[in-house]
């Protein structure tokens, strides 16, 4: 009983916690994109708490030139980005040409950042002293980005959401295994009246 349950509490992982990537809707344009100068953020939330230990960058620059970026996780107020919560600088990990002038990055955490769920953040990433370039796309967002100067909020833009995905861990367990954790409870209070 306890080995099935270890085992189903492995489903309830997901990989894949936002989704802004190339394939769920139309490139928009590419944007000057520095740490100290032009830089984006854009707001996402989560039904339940996760763990958001990759940040996926799309970009129409050569990859393989770029050197450390920096990923910035700011609270929301009413709308628009407030206090810095995190900000690290990252190595790339890896990339992939996905399409014609789309690079995929990944961008593997230093530290993994926790998300309360019901929970309105922003998060971007940059380039430290290079022009990384981000991509933009019309769909699924609202069509916006916070904008930028260096560490300064400057207005929303409407040139499309950032093309970005995060992954990670999901923390709350699926349906199915909250089951048989309750069947498992069941049979332990039904063994001990015995």
């Amino acid at each position: 009983m306890i080995l099935a349950l270890g085992l189903l509490s492995g489903a309830a992982n997901a990989d894949i916690l936002w989704d802004y990537g190339w394939t769920t809707g139309t490139a928009q344009g590419s944007w000057a994109n520095t740490t100290s100068g032009q830089n984006f953020a854009d707001m996402v939330s989560f039904t339940n708490n996760v763990t958001v230990t990759r940040f996926v960058y799309y970009t129409d620059f050569d990859p393989s030139a770029f050197g450390t970026m920096h990923i910035k996780l700011l609270s929301d107020n009413a709308g628009v980005p407030d206090v810095v919560l995190d900000g690290q600088d990252v190595s790339v990990a890896s990339w992939t040409n996905v399409a014609p002038n789309i690079n995929e990055v990944n961008l593997d955490l230093n530290t993994p950042l926790n998300l309360m769920a019901n929970t309105n953040y922003w998060i971007g990433a940059s380039g430290n002293g290079f022009e990384a370039a981000q991509l933009s796309v019309l769909t699924p967002g609202d069509g916006l980005m916070a904008q930028f100067s260096g560490t300064s909020y400057s207005f929303m833009t409407s040139v499309g959401d950032q093309m970005f995905r995060l992954e990670g861990t999901n923390t709350v367990p699926e349906p199915a295994s909250l089951a048989v954790l309750g069947l498992g409870a069941l049979a332990l209070v039904r063994r001990r009246r015995k």
